[in-house]
């Protein structure tokens, strides 16, 4: 079953920067407030890659980083917070030095994989066979 939270992974997946926007617009019509709020800073920090300027690429994805961090403040033990931030980590450019939780995220994500709902474990499942760091 394809639902609304697959159809947001698949635009963060894609990287078509249409889609970015037009998922940053609907972002209300998803989850809690810190989902909400952490889906934003996932897509603001993909976005980041399209801009030519590089600072509006640094603008963007700080903005992002912010966003996603504050939700991980806010809900520390939610898994999919911590596996949005493992997906930007993971595909950051290290320049920006945004890659410290990879390792600790991977360990949280593998150890209560069991755990998560039978809407994002395959979601999980799938960014795992590409991922250089999560291995479930």
């Amino acid at each position: 079953m394809f639902s609304q939270r697959d159809a947001y992974y698949d635009v963060l997946k894609s990287g078509n920067k249409k889609q970015l926007l037009l998922a940053l617009d609907n972002i209300p019509n998803i989850g809690s407030t810190n989902l909400k709020k952490a889906f934003s800073g996932a897509l603001y920090c993909k976005l980041a890659s399209f801009e030519s300027n590089v600072i509006d690429k640094i603008k963007d994805f700080k903005k992002g980083a912010e966003l996603l961090e504050a939700a991980i403040a806010n809900e520390p033990t939610n898994i999919e917070l911590r596996f949005l931030r493992l997906i930007i980590q993971e595909n950051a450019p290290p320049i920006l030095r945004y890659n410290t939780n990879i390792d600790h995220d991977c360990l949280l994500i593998k150890n209560s994989f069991t755990k998560q709902t039978a809407e994002l474990k395959p979601i999980i499942t799938d960014y795992a066979k590409s991922s250089r760091k999560l291995i479930l």
